[in-house]
């Protein structure tokens, strides 16, 4: 087994880990370039998705070499950034791709918020261009196979559902932490906990619909 890395600094001798990057200010550059591209034509300065694509091309391709003289049997590829989209098949290996992020899913947020369509449009054309050299596509859980299956036009032979893992006897041996210490709550209040409430991501638009809903149920209750 061995570990390919790319645009990170390399941080130990491990000869079981290939680091493969460009210079911080380069790729600064190139990420903020894409950014002043689609804000002068017309788009919006929000392209997290093509920049992160973008500034992988030379690392990725510098990183052909390491592979092919590691002749893997398989090798596996996170989506995010799509680091396959310059590395070349290789003979007798499988693809494997990790469908964990997938822009697509972004598209219904606002564009003056996070991302805009565009953004997420390129950045799928480019995914579904490296996904033509796929075997296996992984998605941790069916939803996020159904959005792949939706999204993609390039699909793999085949498609997994693999859970991600929770460690029960970690989760187990947290102690319990009363949240409501020092706020002093009136007897029968309504206490509301939502992880990551403030994330746009968790749908934080629809917060305070949900306390207000739950608030006049808990009334005519």
């Amino acid at each position: 087994v061995k570990l390919f890395v790319l645009n990170k600094n390399k941080n130990n001798s491990n000869p079981d880990i290939v680091y493969k990057s460009i210079p911080v200010c380069i790729s600064l550059f190139i990420y903020y370039f894409v950014h002043l591209y689609y804000y002068l034509t017309g788009g919006n300065l929000n392209v997290s998705h093509t920049g992160n694509i973008i500034k992988n091309f030379i690392p990725s391709f510098r990183m052909n070499r390491a592979l092919r003289k590691f002749k893997p049997d398989f090798a596996i590829f996170y989506d995010h950034g799509a680091p396959g989209l310059c590395i070349k098949k290789i003979h007798d290996c499988k693809f494997i791709w990790i469908s964990h992020h997938n822009p697509s899913r972004f598209a219904d947020i606002s564009e003056d918020i996070l991302f805009s369509k565009r953004d997420i449009s390129t950045a799928m054309k480019l995914e579904n261009k490296a996904l033509n050299k796929f075997d296996i596509a992984i998605c941790p859980s069916n939803y996020m196979k159904d959005v792949f299956l939706k999204s993609y036009k390039s699909v793999p032979e085949k498609i997994i559902v693999i859970p991600n893992l929770i460690n029960l006897d970690l989760i187990e041996k947290i102690s319990k932490n009363d949240f409501t210490i020092g706020m002093n709550p009136k007897p029968n209040s309504l206490n509301i906990y939502i992880p990551s409430a403030g994330s746009v991501f968790k749908g934080s638009k629809y917060l305070r619909e949900i306390i207000l809903e739950l608030e006049k149920k808990q009334i005519e209750n």
